[in-house]
């Protein structure tokens, strides 16, 4: 999975979490957070607001049609 951010709190707090990160659901459905070294964050639902997927910028060129 690429790069995401975690956003806590309408002033923008977030935790941010590098390549080769990933997160899920747990059964009682809790963010379950994992970073590159396996360090496992789990948020309860009132602990973040919404996550935000950061895509790398492509360094090719944009084909116009």
């Amino acid at each position: 999975m690429a790069n995401f951010k975690v956003i806590t709190d309408s002033a923008g707090s977030c935790d941010n979490y590098a390549e080769g990160s990933r997160y899920n659901f747990n059964d009682a459905g809790m963010l379950v957070a994992v970073g590159p070294d396996r360090e496992r964050r789990t948020y309860s639902p009132s602990g973040w607001l919404y996550l935000e997927d950061v895509v790398p910028k492509s360094k090719a060129p944009r084909r116009l049609n």
